[in-house]
């Protein structure tokens, strides 16, 4: 009787050891799907948010290079090259002398009546100094020779003198001239008796 009762037992103790064994492995096998499952939503999320970080790195490397590129070529607008020519030469001195109505540096020269010279002083001969001659260039080149009064008559604008070594070429004179057929010696030659120095040096 005792025996079976031991027997009885240790069924018992068997059966529920399976039972517990069993339910062991069954809560094992439960939470290791659950830390799978966890784990595989712990990729998936972190998954998208690696390919939005890269996604974002790459719109802003693009964006970067963009923006260099449109600092690198600014649009290059240079003010014109401006160029200045030569100054244009003085007007030369022509027409009618409005105080005394003579024609001034006429060309071709007259052979009859007055007319005004102007212009530069491209020769002197003060010897002898009573009877001066001036070589006297006018616009276009062409020049007269002009037997003047004495140096000692010969005035600046102004109203001084100048000595005998300071008539020299580049002078500006301004002279009444006639032609005269025999002025020395029979050439024929211009003659002036109001030769003036102007206040300006060619």
């Amino acid at each position: 009787m005792k025996k079976l009762a031991v027997l009885v037992i240790m069924v018992l103790m068997a059966g529920w050891l399976a039972a517990c064994g069993g339910s062991s492995g069954n809560a094992t096998s439960s939470t290791s799907n659950s830390s799978s499952a966890a784990s595989g939503s712990t990729s998936e999320s972190t998954a998208p948010s690696s390919s939005s970080s890269s996604s974002s790195s790459s719109s802003s490397s693009s964006s970067s290079s963009s923006s260099s590129s449109s600092s690198a070529s600014p649009s290059d607008s240079s003010p014109p090259t401006v160029t200045v020519g030569p100054t244009p030469s003085p007007t030369a001195v022509t027409g009618v002398d409005q105080a005394s109505g003579l024609e001034i540096n006429p060309n071709p020269a007259p052979q009859t009546g007055e007319f005004i010279v102007e212009g530069p002083v491209t020769a002197v001969n003060a010897i002898p100094q009573d009877k001066p001659t001036f070589t006297v260039r006018i616009p276009g080149g062409i020049s007269y020779t002009i037997h003047a009064q004495p140096l000692t008559e010969i005035l600046v604008e102004d109203g001084t003198q100048l000595r005998p070594h300071e008539f020299r070429p580049g002078l500006v004179v301004r002279a009444t001239v006639r032609f005269d057929a025999t002025v020395q010696g029979g050439t024929p030659g211009f003659v002036t008796e109001d030769m003036v120095i102007l206040l300006r040096e060619k």
